[in-house]
């Protein structure tokens, strides 16, 4: 027989098995609450009738639910004890609290400690920005270093070679114009092969070049001497009508 004092203190009643009891006489339900008060305080079920065995039954497993949480905090508490139980908490006293940095009032004048903050926080933030400059400029004890960079990468161009007047022909026949061959050939030829004031890298861009400015400049002479053109061939017909021969 289980001990008074190791058995369950309470268990769970469900509204479920309001059902079950609703269904016996009165004298049946309270026989299986005596019964199961018995059980949890005992774990020994008593004899009883088919009807209050019928709601005792329902009972049952949440008295025995009850009894398997109450065992496992009672071996818990049988481990801690045997542990010594829990660690008592450190006395402490006035003299062991530590005292603070800064004190929480004033023992200054206030506006005499608000302009110390405000200077303070001007120097920190001095120091940030004198720190965050010698990061990057690397700055060190007044002498400027320069970090080391990686070495700037060397683009190796093809060295120009100044084309021959057969060279010139070849390329601006291939282009369909070989008529702007000799004045592109002199007119570079007289400046050194430059382009602008940096020397040629590409002749042959450069003759592409040349050839697309002369379409330009053809187009523009043609549409500057069309009213000319038109001029004349009026000024003809009207002499005609004059000598009679229209």
């Amino acid at each position: 027989m289980m001990a008074k004092e190791d058995s369950a203190t309470w268990f769970k009643m469900f509204l479920r098995n309001k059902a079950v009891f609703d269904a016996v006489p009165d004298e049946a339900a309270g026989q299986a609450i005596k019964a199961a008060l018995t059980y949890a305080e005992t774990g020994e079920a008593p004899p009883l009738e088919p009807l209050a065995n019928v709601v005792f039954c329902a009972v049952r497993p949440s008295i025995d639910d009850a009894l398997r949480e109450f065992e496992v905090i009672r071996e818990r508490n049988r481990e801690n004890g045997r542990k010594g139980g829990r660690p008592k908490k450190p006395k402490t006293t006035d003299w062991d609290i530590e005292k603070p940095k800064k004190p929480s009032c004033f023992f200054k004048n206030p506006e005499n400690q608000k302009i110390e903050d405000r200077g303070q926080k001007i120097e920190d933030r001095r120091k940030k920005i004198e720190d965050r400059i010698e990061s990057i400029t690397g700055v060190i004890g007044g002498e400027t270093e320069t970090a080391d960079k990686p070495p700037a990468r060397r683009i190796n161009l093809p060295r120009f070679v100044k084309p021959t007047i057969d060279e010139v022909d070849a390329y601006f026949a291939q282009q369909g114009n070989v008529q702007q061959s000799q004045r592109f050939f002199d007119y570079y030829e007289a400046n050194g092969w430059k382009v602008g004031k940096n020397s040629m890298r590409d002749w042959k861009a450069a003759a592409r070049n040349w050839l697309r400015n002369q379409s330009q400049y053809d187009k523009a002479a043609r549409a500057a001497a069309a009213p000319e053109i038109q001029d004349n061939q009026i000024s003809r017909v009207i002499q005609m009508i004059e000598e009679n021969k229209i």
